[in-house]
């Protein structure tokens, strides 16, 4: 099931969402959009509670399908998401989907996941994903780098950026 955390009314059946739900409404003016891509509930719960003190609205997603509905419809500034995802679309084709995608390709990428080997990182970077962290993370650390990238001077691109330690 799709959530939609935002300051926009919610879908009506009709629309590219369909059955999205609006979970909490944030209702603040020119802020950025955090869409959150994780199959495991309980972590996509905690990635959104840590990231709701700051004023985003948040989307969240349990695969590459409901991301891409809710990306295209949505344009979020930053979208965190795993690599292993639940369907038949990982988080890395995804990316590539997202990053070729004239509606998407500026959406800031934010790997957040277990698979740890400098190969997987080098897979991430090699389709378009501007950073990469390694799960478990610290709340506090991605609170931070959130705002970071959010909140600061516009993003590098991944072949600039050096990665962030969370």
């Amino acid at each position: 099931m799709m959530t939609v955390k935002m300051c926009v009314p919610p879908p009506s059946a009709s629309s590219p969402l369909g059955a999205a739900s609006l979970r909490r409404q944030h209702c603040f003016r020119d802020v950025a959009t955090v869409l959150i891509v994780e199959s495991q509930p309980e972590v996509r719960e905690l990635i959104s509670l840590t990231l709701e003190t700051g004023p985003y609205n948040i989307l969240l997603a349990e695969n590459a399908e409901q991301a891409l509905t809710l990306a295209r419809a949505q344009r979020p500034d930053l979208v965190l998401m795993d690599v292993v995802l639940s369907g038949e679309v990982d988080g890395l084709e995804l990316c590539r989907q997202l990053k070729s995608d004239p509606r998407t390709k500026n959406a800031y990428i934010l790997f957040l996941t277990a698979k740890s080997q400098a190969a997987d990182r080098e897979r991430g970077y090699a389709v378009g994903a501007d950073d990469y962290i390694l799960k478990p993370f610290s709340p506090l650390r991605l609170q931070q780098l959130v705002r970071d990238i959010l909140d600061g001077p516009p993003p590098t691109t991944n072949r600039e950026h050096k990665p962030a330690v969370v």
